[in-house]
């Protein structure tokens, strides 16, 4: 592990052989050669090796000479030409391309063979989701493919083990597999979103997570909401969901627009509302933004998703009213409707113009001159014009498909198996036959009458003018008064234009068999009259024949009546909705690690002397810099929408620069290029994140990220005062608000998403730290600030060599502290991978922490709880008189009546 950075940073270098029989002079061994036997020894070492500990230190070894190769080659340009990357490159092991196409298939081997059932498979898995962002410079379609696959294949052996095998270390073991997978996704998501056969194998999986079963082939296809589902846990379920989430939504579209701070939408319902309202206007009216900000409307559906509608017509409404002048040709560029979607997995929000008709040129519809009406179709006089003649000549035509009269058809037998009226009528002088003449003479005389009407009506018709007014199609006046918010609705399934399929389950029982209150988003009639004005047709979201409410219990008697989702409208009354979303924005939507980097300076050994020098950050080492900088880009701390490494300040920036159009240099406006402090956490931070986790660098210069203690009561009521500040408890938020303060600023596993945190101490001198000494050594001071004051359960020493490597330490305090890579103590690391390993190592370790932790949720589970508690606080409620006199105002009595007996 030492030596394995040394082929690459001394490459070219000749070398001399200490036994001359060996030693060649015409073609002397170099440093290239060196590296491709370490690759080769690599390979076959991790084939034979059985010891856990040695076979995890040759996982190590190889992720450090793969990746130091492909940063070699990327920064000197040494590439491949592509029509040499065939069979012999792949072979040839001194090269990238040939090392990492036979060292991923030898790991993905192992992992479903070997080591299956061990704890090191967790760190294979590990070493592949850290082989997955290796850029190679001449891709092999085939081997991510395969890797993809055996992953797959490692998940799916491992869920259908024993019942009795199915215990916490294995279920930990295949949510980190789900990881690796949702990992290798992302990274080549062209590979397997465009194969058939990958993708049905990757949903395969996933659907064993959710379900616990794999779809088989049927006779009667059955419905995976239909399945019941027997999933190995409820970790392996969530972790399933979450690579679903992944696979539709980040693969092949992370990063956005929007840059890697976030994997969903920046704006927010100010933002929409600025970017709709004129600025002059608002500056001169501040209570206006407060009136449009009330004409968002928020529903909850079934499967914990927030929805909030707001109808463009109705802000320019409420613009006009204020006399604010509006130009006329915006109102076509402008959406009719924005929706923001709040999920398990962040915000979205959608932009829609569904209208009636067509948009047309606005130049066009401003011109005077009209085009002329499409040419009508000829008279259809002229039909009845040659019936007439026909009629008044007595002329016959000839039939083109059938007879002219029944007397034409030729009888079969079966017409003479009924007798005629002749021989069933009597004698020819009966009663019955004198009836049946008497009812023949009525039968002509009205037909003659009729026939002589319609010859007057079709006189009458051929005399009327052309076009009749009576009888002239006109096309249909459009209807201005049309809700798009409503039909946005419809179409994703909210509503039913069924009346019967959105009614309450109360309102169809009699009305003495229940005197529980029914849940009905609908508002009261008497609350809709009072807030008409400030509704204005917004309104006919909350009220109208179809209710927004859950299925009715004859749903499921008729199967012909679908029943729609379970749709909650939340009290528009409640005037804490703005701060409940926005407690809802500040739940992360990934998991987020911290690494706290210190300089220690020459025989300094004090805290306060190694905090005081992130204050004279220009005067610390070059290479110090270097380091920081592979860690990540600088980002300001206030402009920052995601993880900062402190509770207080992260997830809740607010970009005002964000509008309807996406800017592509949004991404890089928080971005700072040479900064000229230190990213103490104040004003910068180091930030750098993948579709899965979020990883904040701070280079602390004071006490501010130490977790409360004894002897620091000041600092616990700072802390106390900022949480409050940051979610005011006022109203229905003030329990939400208690559970989201209790979590702990150390990063405890439970408390929060961030799983703990890990501390680099840079060493200017290696014998100042405490990893070669003993507990009596000074160098154990910076142990005990790292570990017990900033709360660092484990601790890397870095110390720069004469060489241009980097000598690598690591220290786990006492406890229970999980032994996660790639870093190892004893490592020697080049420059090029030194900044790979160390994230990988705090994600590793903060990944571990979580999978051990009983607390622990994962971050779209948290807000799916938490938006399941905003349904049952500030959901509508209605009594179950007001629910029914709400259905029997739409509804026509008589049919309720038979439905209700039928209940």
């Amino acid at each position: 592990m030492a030596m394995v950075c040394i082929p690459v940073q001394f490459k070219g270098l000749v070398l001399r052989c200490l036994i001359p029989v060996a030693n060649n002079p015409k073609d002397p061994p170099t440093m290239n050669d060196l590296r491709r036997q370490l690759a080769y020894l690599l390979c076959d070492s991790l084939e034979r090796e059985k010891d856990p500990v040695n076979f995890q230190m040759l996982l190590t070894t190889s992720l450090a000479l793969l990746e130091d190769m492909a940063a070699d080659e990327q920064s000197s340009l040494a590439l491949c030409p592509p029509n040499q990357t065939g069979e012999v490159n792949r072979k040839r092991l001194d090269t990238t391309f040939g090392f990492y196409h036979q060292l991923i298939p030898c790991l993905c081997t192992l992992l479903v063979t070997d080591w299956g059932s061990d704890s090191v498979a967790q760190y294979i898995l590990e070493i592949l989701t850290g082989l997955s962002t290796v850029q190679i410079w001449s891709s092999n379609r085939m081997l991510y493919k395969e890797t993809v696959r055996h992953i797959c294949e490692f998940i799916t052996k491992q869920c259908q083990r024993e019942s009795r095998d199915h215990k916490r270390q294995l279920h930990s073991i295949i949510v980190a597999a789900y990881s690796c997978l949702s990992s290798w996704i992302v990274a080549h998501a062209r590979h397997v979103l465009f194969d058939r056969d990958c993708l049905q194998i990757v949903l395969g999986t996933i659907e064993l997570g959710i379900c616990g079963q794999k779809s088989k082939a049927t006779s009667v296809p059955i419905a995976k909401a239909d399945k019941k589902p027997t999933p190995a846990s409820k970790r392996v379920q969530d972790a399933a969901e979450w690579t679903l989430s992944v696979l539709l939504s980040l693969a092949g579209a992370y990063p956005g627009v929007t840059g890697s701070a976030t994997t969903c939408s920046r704006l927010v319902e100010d933002q929409l509302i600025q970017a709709l309202a004129p600025e002059d206007e608002v500056r001169r009216q501040p209570e206006l933004l407060r009136e449009l900000r009330q004409q968002f409307q928020y529903f909850w559906s079934e499967p914990g998703v927030l929805l909030g509608i707001l109808e463009v017509a109705q802000c320019r409404e409420v613009l006009k009213s204020r006399g604010v002048s509006l130009n006329k040709t915006e109102e076509l560029e402008l959406p009719k409707t924005i929706v923001v979607l709040r999920g398990p997995f962040g915000r979205h929000v959608w932009a829609v113009r569904m209208r009636q008709l067509p948009i047309d040129d606005p130049e066009a519809s401003a011109s005077p001159v009209q085009l002329a009406p499409p040419s009508r179709p000829k008279a259809w006089g002229c039909f009845l014009e040659r019936l007439l003649v026909t009629i008044d000549r007595n002329k016959t035509m000839e039939a083109l498909t059938f007879p002219a009269s029944i007397s034409d058809i030729p009888l079969v037998d079966a017409d003479s198996s009924i007798g005629s009226l002749e021989q069933v009528g009597g004698a020819p002088e009966s009663q019955s036959r004198v009836e049946i003449n008497t009812i023949k003479s009525l039968i002509m005389s009205q037909s003659a009458k009729i026939e002589e009407v319609g010859f007057k009506c079709l006189k009458q018709r051929l005399n009327a003018p052309f076009p009749d007014p009576l009888v002239e199609i006109h096309p249909p006046s459009s209807d201005a008064s049309f809700q798009v918010g409503r039909m946005l609705l419809t179409n994703l399934g909210y509503l039913s234009a069924n009346t019967f399929a959105m009614m309450e389950l109360d309102a169809l029982k009699p009305v003495g068999n229940s005197e529980k209150p029914a849940p009905n988003p609908a508002v009261p009639p008497a609350q809709m009259k009072g807030g008409q004005a400030a509704l204005g047709s917004s309104q006919l979201i909350q009220s109208s024949n179809t209710e927004l409410s859950a299925g009715a219990a004859p749903l499921d008697r008729d199967g012909t009546l679908q029943a729609c989702q379970t749709f909650f409208a939340l009290d528009p009354q409640n005037s804490d909705i703005p701060s409940i979303v926005d407690s809802l924005d500040r739940l992360p939507t990934r998991t987020a690690d911290t690494l706290l980097v210190f300089y220690v300076g020459a025989g300094q050994s004090k805290v306060d002397v190694i905090l005081s020098n992130m204050k004279n950050w220009n005067q610390l080492s070059n290479e110090f810099h270097a380091f920081i900088r592979n860690l990540g880009s600088f980002v300001e701390v206030a402009k920052h929408p995601g993880w900062t490494g402190c509770i207080e300040t992260s997830y809740h920036a607010v970009d005002t620069s964000v509008g309807f159009t996406a800017d592509p240099t949004v991404s890089s406006r928080s971005t700072v290029t040479t900064p000229s402090s230190a990213p103490d956490g104040h004003e910068l931070i180091v930030y750098s994140a993948d579709a899965l986790t979020e990883f904040a660098c701070v280079c602390p210069s004071d006490y501010y990220l130490a977790p409360v203690t004894s002897f620091e009561p000041e600092k616990a009521e700072i802390s106390r005062r900022a949480s409050m500040l940051a979610d005011p408890p006022t109203g229905g938020t003030h329990r939400l608000v208690q559970q989201q303060s209790s979590t702990t600023v150390s990063g405890e596993p439970g408390g929060d998403p961030t799983g703990g945190r890990v501390a680099v101490v840079w060493l200017e001198n290696w014998e100042d730290g405490p990893v070669t000494a003993g507990p009596d050594n000074p160098g154990w001071a910076i142990q005990q600030m790292t570990s017990q004051l900033f709360g660092c359960p484990v601790t890397i020493y870095i110390h720069p060599l004469s060489s241009k490597l980097y000598r690598v330490g690591v220290l786990r305090a006492p406890g229970r502290v999980f032994d996660a890579g790639p870093l190892i103590n004893g490592s020697v690391l080049s420059h090029r991978v030194l900044g790979s390993f160390v994230r990988q190592t705090v994600t590793n370790i903060s990944r571990r922490r979580r999978l051990a932790s009983d607390q622990f949720q994962p971050p779209h589970v948290r807000r799916k709880h938490r938006i399941c508690e905003l349904e049952q606080a500030y959901r509508t409620q209605l009594s179950r008189s007001q629910s029914i006199a709400k259905q029997t105002s739409y509804c026509p009595q008589v049919v309720l009546k038979l439905f209700t007996a039928a209940a």
